[in-house]
């Protein structure tokens, strides 16, 4: 912290000095009796309004921003993960037991489109059912219910039309049915595996359409488009968030000086004067901060060597603290001569 402050006061005093005149004699940087007539108007104890001249602002690198009434873009960025959109996948099971005799999808990822076969399944169950079709459609009119009833608990059993309509022109039972997907979709997850038993409970497919995805983020939930299918369920995403604020005052965080108690910025009045201002701060926006109170649309702000101006400012309030008038300079130099003499 020391070497911090003997920096600083090297760099305020090249920055502000001005090479002494002939004789013995010095002119400061700034204009004390312009600065004396600037404080009386100041509002801070510990900091005064100073007076510098253009030449020495060019020297110091002062640089000024006019205060601008604006919306701002409120970016967050976060991470999210993608999900499959719920109203748009499918679990598949089957209504019955049986073994797995084929698969014709066969891996996690694999893209299938409705009524493409999934897997083969063997069951005794299905085997019967459809003997009894068969026998009851020989006999013609009088067990037409009996071949009927037999068709619907297939279909409740989840066998597909195109298996139904085979079976009518059959005369020999099938040894295995085909079950299809009953949607469009991606293989998010896949438990079919050949000669398994399977049971209603056992999920075998969870097939999902990822043409539409979910981003989960820690912030909500959004909607978005997924029409070249790159994103996939389980994938990590870096989401950034843009929202429009309403309009109001914003300055560069360069003008905005924290002391720990107040913010203060230096409002550049005519083409000397920098003035002391607190001000209330709202929401940071990337490099930008929305003010509260303390500014107007159109004034000048300083957002370059501000330190340079505030050390300045601290010093002359210090400087001037306990002396009643402008006079005080004389003072000033009464003592020093004074001093001299001793």
């Amino acid at each position: 912290m020391a070497m911090y402050n003997i920096y600083l006061m090297a760099l305020v005093v090249a920055a502000l000095q001005i090479a002494p005149a002939t004789g013995a004699e010095t002119t400061p940087a700034h204009d004390h009796a312009n600065a004396d007539e600037l404080n009386e108007k100041s509002v801070m104890d510990d900091r005064a309004d100073v007076s510098i001249s253009v030449l020495q602002q060019q020297k110091a690198g002062v640089q000024t921003q006019v205060v601008k009434r604006e919306k701002l873009i409120h970016k967050i960025r976060t991470l999210g993960s993608i999900t499959t959109d719920q109203t748009r996948e499918a679990h598949i099971h089957t209504r019955i037991s049986g073994w797995i005799e084929k698969v014709h999808v066969d891996y996690v990822g694999k893209s299938v489109t409705k009524g493409s076969p999934l897997f083969d399944l063997y069951s005794p169950d299905l085997v019967s059912t459809q003997e009894e079709y068969l026998t009851a459609k020989r006999q013609g009119q009088a067990a037409a219910d009996v071949a009927e009833a037999a068709l619907n608990r297939l279909r409740l059993w989840g066998v597909a039309e195109q298996e139904l309509t085979a079976l009518q022109s059959a005369t020999l039972a099938k040894k295995t049915m085909t079950f299809y997907a009953p949607v469009s979709g991606v293989v998010i997850r896949k438990a079919a595996i050949t000669g398994a038993y399977i049971t209603p409970d056992a999920e075998l497919y969870y097939l999902a359409d990822i043409g539409q995805v979910w981003l989960l983020l820690t912030l909500y939930e959004g909607d978005i488009a997924n029409e070249d299918h790159f994103l996939r369920p389980g994938m990590f995403a870096n989401a950034e968030i843009e929202k429009t604020l309403t309009e109001q005052i914003v300055v560069s965080e360069d003008a905005v000086l924290d002391t720990g108690q107040r913010k203060i910025v230096f409002v550049k009045m005519g083409d000397q004067a920098f003035v002391p201002r607190e001000v209330t701060v709202g929401q940071r926006v990337g490099e930008q901060l929305a003010i509260l109170a303390g500014l107007n649309e159109g004034e000048a702000v300083v957002v370059s060597a501000s330190f340079l101006i505030d050390a300045e400012s601290r010093l002359q309030a210090a400087l001037r603290k306990g002396k009643p008038s402008t006079a005080g300079h004389s003072g000033h130099g009464d003592t020093a001569n004074k001093n001299g003499e001793e």
